[in-house]
């Protein structure tokens, strides 16, 4: 089906424009092409494939489209066109594909789509159409494809869309305000469907049992709605590979409620389970280890489900993400996951498990994330975790572990780690770790220059007192004075560091310095106390951790601090109790104002207006002196000027 040029000519604006009269095929997708359309096209009557997907185009849709008559395929999705779907486009009675998706269409979805008999596919997703699903496109008995996700969709889902047998793939999720239940015949009389997605959107009722003789189901998606009851078998969706039942209000927190997990172990190509933020209870079934290696992603967490992590699970060998936390999980966590060596994210928090941690866990060299906080986990950290290469999250606070943070898991470089530190400990390991830069600063014959001063280089005993490791860059500094910093100076020379801790002046070629330690130590102790790294994702352009927090004093120190060091150890159930809470939260944020003072004078960007170690170590005792007084709720007038 070629194309005959008719002419080359100037329209009305002096502007060239290519009239193919006879083209029936026009394709000039996946480009960078802007402006409107041209209205020009409409005088391609034999037209029949339109294809302007995955451009600029701004405007409206042309009415003078309409006079192609012989239309069948009309692509004009991922746009920015605008306005509403021009009731021209009636005429296009042979169409059988229209796709405006991805575009910013406003109004209503029109009713004489309904009309268009021979429309197979119907695709208006993501824009911002709003009102009503019209009743008249369940006359579209020819229709495989129904895609009118993501706009401002509200009420209730004709029933007689229910009944288009010939209906394929099924989305109208992220409407958010779709209603209503789900027809209990509806696998019945939708029985070819391979995609069902109704997410996000306030449906209410029960998941109907024949959902399951959809056969050919490959993506089953009804998170986030008002769904409850039980979830039925779904033995015969042997093709599913997404099922997404998140964030709904399904189960009983009955022993029941995961019978049908067994039925999935049906589904061969399985590769996505979302189960989490329901009411789920009961044991977890030992059937989950005969679920398909394929399975990437399993979500189980924020449910009432007991008992053992059955050991099965470690059949799932191409498992990347699993997430368990806030359930009421007990017993010891099973050697087996060390088996799933692709995993890269494993969160079991909130939980009752006991035990120790297994060796086995460091067999996970894939794993990024570790999260097991608010265990009752016994023994030491695994040092087998330091084959973790990758591993930059690890939080295993509020157990019951014991003994040292094992070197080879410091020397992870990439790893943060948040363990049970009250603000106090805190405080303390900071206090010790600027104690342990005044002494190499001033008490050794020869001062001592760190030049490598991180999280990972500080290591804690026994009686979590912090100590400064790892020498190899370290410098001797022949300065006989601290109080001219930029007389402090000592070779540079295969100086490193790492990003975001090194002091901004051995980027310039400046030499090392006891000052350039100071930098990097004020970083350290703003990251300890606002669990935010100097190289997180938020910091770009001129935004550094130092800048955020200096432009949060005084008053909005609570807002960049780690929420933890507000939360209180109990109820506070009386008025004193209240009372001396809230008093405990000023104090605290009195101690964080002068705490993130003292951090930000030390990283100051320029050497010369840095503080002084030893004036840092002097403020930093009496702010634990001040804070000690909590304790006893005794008012305090300390004021520190950084």
């Amino acid at each position: 089906m070629g194309y005959e040029v008719f002419g080359n000519r100037k329209n009305e604006n002096g502007h060239n424009s290519l009239i193919l009269l006879f083209s029936r095929s026009l394709s000039l997708s996946y480009n960078s092409l802007s402006h409107e359309i041209p209205p020009e096209l409409g005088r391609l009557h034999r037209l029949q494939y339109l294809d302007l997907y995955n451009n600029s185009f701004g405007g409206r849709i042309p009415t003078n489209i309409s006079s192609c008559s012989s239309l069948e395929v009309l692509y004009l999705g991922r746009n920015q066109l605008v306005g509403e779907i021009p009731v021209a486009l009636n005429s296009l009675s042979k169409l059988r594909t229209f796709s405006v998706d991805y575009n910013i269409l406003t109004g209503r979805i029109p009713t004489f789509l309904g009309n268009l008999s021979s429309l197979e596919a119907l695709s208006a997703t993501s824009n911002n159409l709003g009102g009503s699903i019209p009743d008249v496109l369940g006359q579209l008995m020819n229709l495989e494809n129904f895609f009118i996700g993501g706009n401002r969709l509200s009420g209730t889902i004709p029933p007689s869309i229910f009944n288009l047998s010939s209906i394929r793939e099924f989305d109208v999720g992220l409407n958010h305000q779709i209603q209503g239940s789900l027809p209990m015949d509806l696998g019945t009389t939708l029985s070819n469907l391979q995609s069902f997605s109704i997410g996000s959107n306030q449906f209410t009722g029960t998941i109907p049992p024949s959902i399951s003789n959809a056969s050919n189901m490959d993506r089953l998606q009804f998170q986030q709605n008002k769904l409850t009851g039980r979830v039925p078998s779904l033995e015969n969706l042997r093709r599913l590979r997404i099922l997404s039942i998140a964030d709904n209000h399904l189960g009983s927190e009955g022993t029941d409620d995961l019978n049908f997990l067994c039925s999935l172990t049906n589904a061969t190509s399985l590769e996505v389970l979302n189960i989490n933020i329901n009411n789920f209870g009961g044991i977890l079934p030992e059937c989950i280890g005969n679920f398909s290696s394929t399975l990437k992603v399993l979500f189980m967490d924020n449910n009432n489900i007991i008992g053992k992590i059955p050991s099965g699970i470690g059949n799932l060998v191409n498992l990347y993400n699993l997430k368990m936390w806030n359930n009421q999980l007990s017993g010891n966590i099973p050697t087996s996951i060390g088996k799933l060596q692709r995993l890269e994210e494993l969160s079991i928090s909130g939980n009752n498990l006991s035990g120790n941690i297994p060796d086995s866990l460091g067999n996970l060299t894939m794993l990024s994330g570790l999260r097991l906080p608010d265990n009752n986990l016994q023994g030491s950290i695994p040092s087998s975790l330091g084959k973790c290469q990758f591993l930059s999250f690890l939080d295993l606070s509020e157990n019951n572990l014991s003994g040292t943070i094992p070197p080879q898991v410091i020397g992870l470089s990439t790893l943060s780690i948040y363990l049970d530190l009250s603000e106090n400990e805190r405080l303390n390991i900071a206090i010790d770790v600027a104690s342990a830069l005044e002494y190499l600063h001033y008490n050794c014959e020869t001062p001592i220059v760190h030049c490598d001063l991180k999280p990972s280089n500080v290591l804690l005993d026994d009686e979590m007192t912090g100590h400064v490791g790892d020498f190899g860059l370290a410098r001797f500094s022949p300065e006989t004075t601290y109080q001219n910093t930029s007389t402090n100076q000592s070779s540079s020379i295969g100086v490193r560091g790492t990003i975001g801790y090194t002091a901004p002046e051995y980027g310039t070629g400046n030499w090392v310095s006891t000052s350039g330690d100071v930098y990097s130590y004020g970083i350290l102790l703003l990251e300890m106390f606002t669990k935010k790294k100097p190289t997180d994702n938020m910091f770009q352009g001129n935004l550094s951790l130092n800048g955020l927090v200096k432009a949060a004093l005084p008053q909005r120190v609570v807002e960049i601090a780690d929420p933890i060091l507000f939360q209180e150890t109990g109820e506070q159930t009386s008025d004193n109790a209240r009372q001396i809470s809230s008093t405990r939260r000023n104090k605290i944020k009195e101690c964080l104002v002068l705490i993130f003072g003292i951090g930000v004078a030390c990283s100051s960007e320029h050497p010369e207006e840095r503080m002084n170690i030893r004036d840092a170590v002097t403020k930093l005792h009496l702010v634990r002196k001040s804070y000690l007084k909590l304790e006893h709720m005794e008012p305090t007038d300390l004021q520190i000027d950084p």
